[in-house]
């Protein structure tokens, strides 16, 4: 509660400082509190439009409501800032696999990948798998996974999980 109140003041006192609407929107999402996270992202939006932090983090509150073609649309903007910033890369690959475009994600990623048609073997893209159902592509990203980290217990589910799912 204390955090809240002393960000409402900074909002109230500096009401065109995108930073102060940004962090206020990534503690509510970060506290459980997307719908209300995404009022004050887009606030700062508004007032930094070209800001590839605002963009991605707006854009990762949207996958986590689901609403994949928003997310997409701004990882695009930010990619689109700096295509050569690893970080909007990923996030903007990221957005497209949410939003079903796998051929386009995959591209994106291949200076750090090479070719993949099936999966990019990374957590973040695993849950997007598991988000569409697809299954075989988090069985085989999880099995890469455990391969190099055999200790990691949330790869080993990701396995049994996707052998459970496909009926294995």
């Amino acid at each position: 509660e204390f955090t809240l109140t002393e960000l409402e003041k900074q909002i109230k006192k500096q009401p065109n400082d995108a930073r102060y609407q940004m962090v206020m929107g990534m503690f509510l999402a970060q506290t459980g509190n997307p719908t209300p996270a995404l009022h004050y992202l887009e606030e700062a939006l508004v007032l930094s439009p070209r800001k590839q932090s605002i963009l991605i983090t707006t854009g990762d509150v949207h996958i986590s409501l689901k609403n994949y073609d928003k997310a997409a649309e701004l990882s695009e903007k930010a990619f689109n800032l700096a295509p050569d910033y690893f970080t909007a890369r990923s996030f903007h690959a990221l957005a497209l696999l949410y939003n079903g475009e796998d051929a386009r994600a995959h591209a994106l990623l291949e200076d750090k990948y090479g070719q993949y048609d099936d999966f990019i073997p990374e957590d973040d893209f695993i849950w997007a798998y598991l988000a569409r159902g697809q299954y075989e592509k988090v069985l085989a990203a999880s099995k890469v996974k455990v391969e190099g980290n055999p200790t990691v217990i949330r790869y080993r589910l990701g396995v049994v999980t996707s052998h459970l799912k496909l009926g294995q």
